[in-house]
């Protein structure tokens, strides 16, 4: 076996808990059994678990499912598990950053009904962190999508593959706000406004994953 590939067969998969408090903890696991176990443990109700319970060799850790943010799986190749999850909602959602956001947010994206195309999200959450969203789905009815709107915060977590391999998972109860481009159809009560956007933001408040 060549040094690379031994290096790659004992690589650990790190396994990162975003708390509320802005603290995340980091754990890993070197077994790809036991990976590909905690990998296929996840469902969309993660957070809504009484408590996430991380084994270690010296101590053990549990984390009430109401105080994550999130869950982030540093491994590569992603597992089965999550293939199986994209394919069931035909939809992928890619992980990416704030830079190249704004940039295909000045290049103009369109959607056609019915054809795949490409939405951006910015999402922000209640620690201040920004994640910035691509989505790859097959583009809907105006009134899904006014649906959809409608019930954004109703879904209990949101997946997604990590720029850096990986993949993470985040509670939709600490999102305080999550932004479209190309806009959604609107429902009726949507308020008429226009944002202004502030320029001088700091990239500081952006999602840092390690």
């Amino acid at each position: 076996m060549h040094s690379n590939q031994l290096l790659e067969s004992i690589q650990p998969t790190g396994i990162q808990v975003h708390l509320t408090t802005g603290r995340k903890h980091m754990f890993y696991q070197e077994d790809k059994v036991l990976v590909a176990k905690i990998c296929s443990d996840f469902d969309a109700n993660v957070f809504s678990r009484p408590s996430l319970i991380l084994d270690s060799l010296e101590d053990v850790t549990a984390f009430p499912g109401r105080a994550m943010i999130g869950i982030t799986i540093l491994t590569d190749p992603l597992p089965e598990s999550f293939y199986e999850r994209e394919r069931q909602s035909k939809t992928i959602i890619s992980q990416i950053s704030s830079e190249d956001f704004q940039l295909r947010k000045l290049k103009g994206l369109s959607k056609t009904e019915g054809l795949r195309s490409t939405i951006l999200s910015e999402l922000e959450f209640v620690s201040g962190e920004r994640l910035f969203l691509e989505f790859s789905e097959i583009a809907d009815t105006g009134i899904a999508e006014r649906n959809i709107l409608s019930h954004l915060f109703s879904k209990p977590s949101l997946t997604c593959r990590r720029r850096e391999g990986g993949f993470s998972i985040w509670n939709t109860a600490h999102i305080v706000s999550w932004s479209h481009y190309p806009k959604l159809e609107v429902p009726s009560n949507a308020w008429p406004a226009t944002s202004l956007t502030d320029f001088a933001r700091s990239e500081e408040g952006s999602v840092v994953m390690l």
